[in-house]
């Protein structure tokens, strides 16, 4: 094969290679983009309740009040933040779910529409309430 054949040949190949390419190292781009979201949704769930749990009153209201500090610290959106106390249970039980919308940057990969994290802690508030 002749030195032009070979370059021609390299060319052709470079063309079908490189699509395929630039889509796994973009789709690789949305999921860290994703994964890096929902991390910090999950950091801001567990601070929520992890602050939540000594507060002398209002639980709920402390928990949405961190989570959503937490989360507007990294550039997301406070939208759906809910804390509830779990009933039945002999100690109080705080459980916070933060729900934020996500779209992707690139959108070449299927990701979820929606990043959610939820944490639950025992609520001792009622140790400071009684001093």
């Amino acid at each position: 094969m002749s030195r032009a054949g070979r370059r021609g040949a390299a060319a052709i190949e470079y063309a079908l290679v490189l699509p395929v390419l630039l889509v796994v190292i973009f789709g690789l781009l949305d999921w860290s983009v994703y994964m890096t979201r929902w991390m910090h949704v999950r950091v801001a769930a567990g601070r929520g309740v992890r602050l939540a749990a000594g507060a002398p009153a209002d639980p709920e209201a402390a928990a949405v009040a961190a989570a959503c500090v937490a989360l507007q610290a990294h550039g997301l959106g406070c939208t759906d933040v809910v804390a509830q106390q779990e009933p039945g249970d002999p100690d109080p039980v705080l459980r916070l779910t933060v729900v934020v919308p996500f779209a992707a940057p690139l959108g070449l990969v299927p990701t979820p529409t929606t990043l959610e994290a939820s944490a639950t802690t025992a609520w001792y508030g009622w140790i400071y309430a009684e001093n």
